[in-house]
């Protein structure tokens, strides 16, 4: 009985932590891709991170046994040439733990990123120019518009099927928390001033 306790912990805990690394990778990698601007370079590297989704789980398994096996596994064989003791990846639990979620972020987060890429592609240019005009720098302009991407991306039957509507309220929110951050540091603007139709 003890060892069923045991395997369902480790399957939640397994799970939780599938959660919670795997869930933001292909977020990460979709702005990471969105950022490039050479456009040969991004379709290379979308190709390569799509690879993986296409690889049979029995055939990771064969990969990732050939390259973390204790005894001949690639990564151990190279630790070995430089002097380094062989790691058991593969049977300590840590370091197992570390693999598996490692290989399930590789094999996945490439194939995810597809919704969040069109979700970034569709954001209207005019939101960015925006955001110029109302001097967000780089990093804010991420966290805002690509944020608007994202809520696209989640919820697009939002409000009857209008993610624009989502899209929308959710730049029109982070408008007025600018305004209301001007007016606090005592630089007098009126909503009126900053609002900008979408």
């Amino acid at each position: 009985m003890s060892q069923f306790y045991t395997v369902v912990r480790n399957t939640l805990v397994l799970n939780f932590l599938d959660l919670v690394f795997s869930f933001p990778a292909p977020i990460i990698l979709a702005l990471l891709l969105h950022e490039l601007r050479v456009m040969w370079y991004k379709k290379l590297a979308q190709t390569i991170l799509y690879l993986p989704h296409f690889i049979s789980w029995i055939i990771i398994g064969g990969l990732v046994y050939q390259m973390f096996a204790t005894k001949g596994g690639l990564v151990n064989n190279m630790l070995n040439l430089v002097g380094i003791p062989a790691i058991p990846f593969l049977t300590e639990k840590m370091n197992w733990v570390l693999v598996y979620l490692g290989t399930g972020i590789w094999q996945s987060a490439g194939w995810g990123t597809i919704i969040y890429l069109a979700a970034l592609t569709g954001i209207n240019k005019e939101l960015y120019e925006a955001a110029d005009v109302d001097g967000a720098g780089r990093l804010k302009k991420m966290w805002t518009e690509e944020n608007v991407a994202y809520y696209r991306a989640r919820y697009p039957t939002h409000h009857c099927g209008d993610a624009d509507y989502a899209a929308r309220a959710y730049y029109d929110d982070w408008l007025r928390a600018s305004v209301r951050d001007e007016q606090s540091a005592g630089h007098g603007l009126c909503g009126s001033d900053l609002h900008i139709r979408i």
